[in-house]
């Protein structure tokens, strides 16, 4: 917006709303987050993120060979916000915790033995 950088259009002020959008609050710093593990040698991927699926706290998904983790409640509602929340957008963080790299697909795992 062409407000942004104007007097008195300032997050917070009266007429801040003009150019900023109001994401949340936040409390004190936050500590940087550390960087995804890179493996080249990751044993495979989860499913790919699906816009269409309902998504809980703990899930894994896929998006561009990059695994990512459904945050727990409250954060984990961001996990079902649509699009611009999705994994790898630019507000994923929100919801999800990138966790790192993974090729192919995952091995199975075996039927339970009654």
């Amino acid at each position: 917006s062409g407000f942004c950088k104007q007097k008195n259009y300032e997050p917070g002020t009266t007429y801040g709303n003009m150019g900023w959008n109001e994401l949340g609050w936040c409390d004190g710093t936050m500590k940087p987050t550390s960087a995804p593990t890179i493996n080249p040698k990751a044993p495979g991927c989860p499913e790919s993120y699906d816009p269409k699926v309902s998504y809980s706290a703990g899930m894994d998904v896929e998006q561009d060979n990059m695994i990512y983790t459904c945050r727990n409640w409250p954060e984990g509602g961001y996990c079902n916000a649509g699009p611009n929340f999705a994994p790898g957008s630019k507000n994923s963080n929100f919801g999800w915790i990138k966790v790192g790299s993974c090729d192919g697909t995952l091995t199975p795992t075996a039927s339970p033995v009654h």
